[in-house]
């Protein structure tokens, strides 16, 4: 649901790269916004938090002083419309309780469902009901109208991402 509220709100990112970090999946990517590169955001894989370095914008989003401001007249609009959609957005649970969601959490999402956007080209994945969000499972093969139905009878009940990755 995270990463659907940003890529409705115009926010995407290009350039993903992932590696294994000592805490989980480190990325770094740019964040894109309306189609113009707005900050670059990186998770360590480390356990510690997300970084969003905005263009030409101190942490608050307030623009920096020239001649180091390049790129806040695209940056700016596109920090106060994430700082809308967080604060806007309802809490989270994912099996450990409540959690409001913040930058980081969306950022995540974001590289998440680019990354399951990339698997969905060679693979075909789906979840079944009693799965979490995150949980999934996968076929190598191109997702078609055998492989549906093949997931339709051995899986009743199945989600297949592929029509839906936001399910």
């Amino acid at each position: 649901m995270l990463a659907q509220l940003l890529i409705t709100a115009g926010f995407g990112l290009k350039g993903l790269k992932t590696w294994q970090g000592h805490e989980g999946l480190g990325s770094q990517f740019s964040l894109t916004h309306k189609g113009k590169t707005v900050a670059m955001v990186t998770d360590d894989g480390n356990g510690g938090e997300v970084r969003v370095e905005w263009y030409g914008l101190r942490w608050d989003g307030s623009p920096m002083p020239a001649p180091h401001d390049k790129g806040s007249k695209e940056s700016e609009p596109a920090f106060k419309a994430l700082k809308a959609i967080i604060e806007a957005a309802p809490e989270q649970d994912d099996g450990y309780g409540p959690l409001k969601p913040d930058m980081g959490m969306f950022m995540g999402a974001l590289a998440d469902h680019a990354d399951l956007t990339k698997q969905m080209k060679k693979k075909t994945l789906f979840r079944m009901p009693d799965q979490k969000k995150a949980e999934y499972m996968s076929i190598k093969e191109v997702y078609g109208p055998a492989i549906k139905a093949y997931i339709e009878k051995k899986y009743p009940g199945a989600v297949i991402l592929n029509e839906n990755p936001f399910a």
